[in-house]
């Protein structure tokens, strides 16, 4: 029985991480887009940060990191299609982002993104990726490990992790396993985080209503909304609320 929740725990279930830092977002029109439901299955990073671009860069804590890491870290990347552009650089000091390593069997963690740096607007300037060795190097298949990648680069430009099982298959859900790819979903979310898709002046938007005072205003292409209140507590004319 040990054997078999310990196989679970550090194979199937381990989770990936990022961190709870909370910065600006840099577009308020999208303040309340990170919440997520089931129709919009994509959301915000809790650091509320994005990057605003396709274009980034990074650099790895060695030649030896290198050489075993950036297989992966290209392939994850390449799950993204040409919705993101992560580029290697040799020159550490100049590269946006950092890859590095650690080893930790304490825990289940495989890595985990943070934001080091941000502009004042909120966009981010600074990243790393931590690599635990001790749990991404024994996972069994490169598929996995690709996956993982593309999971962390999702946080590094500024997605959420997902919790729900209904959005296990995604690549943003926060558990390992080897259904999860990069959906329609995780590409909505990354097309308003590198602000390929925006909300500034007109979108196409519905309306739904959310309690006797707002609605949610949700936008038909990405699904994300803001709450907005009812034009009226007696009869709303966007949401078609009645009291």
């Amino acid at each position: 029985m040990k054997k078999i929740t310990k196989t679970i725990l550090i194979i199937c279930l381990i989770m990936f991480c990022c961190s709870d830092v909370v910065y600006a977002i840099s577009q308020t029109t999208l303040e309340n887009s990170h919440k997520i439901d089931s129709v919009t299955g994509w959301g915000f990073s809790t650091q509320k940060h994005h990057m605003g671009t396709k274009n980034t860069t990074y650099s790895f804590s060695s030649q030896g990191v290198y050489a075993i890491y950036n297989t992966y870290v290209t392939q994850g990347c390449a799950l993204w299609g040409n919705n993101l552009s992560a580029v290697y650089s040799s020159n550490s000091s100049t590269a946006m982002g950092y890859i590095y390593t650690i080893y930790d069997s304490t825990n289940n963690i495989l890595a985990s993104a943070t934001t080091s740096s941000t502009r004042t607007d909120g966009l981010t300037t600074g990243w790393s990726i931590k690599i635990n060795k001790a749990n991404f190097d024994s996972l069994s298949t490169s598929s996995l490990k690709n996956k993982t990648m593309a999971h962390e680069m999702g946080h590094v430009y500024g997605l959420k992790d997902l919790t729900l099982s209904t959005f296990s298959s995604q690549i943003m859900y926060g558990y390992v396993n080897s259904s999860m790819n990069v959906t329609t979903n995780d590409i909505n979310g990354m097309k308003v985080v590198t602000e390929v898709h925006t909300h500034s002046g007109y979108y196409p938007k519905s309306y739904q209503k959310r309690d006797s005072s707002t609605h949610l205003v949700r936008c038909t292409i990405c699904k994300s909304y803001i709450i907005e209140n009812h034009t009226s507590l007696t009869n709303c004319t966007k949401c078609g609320y009645h009291n």
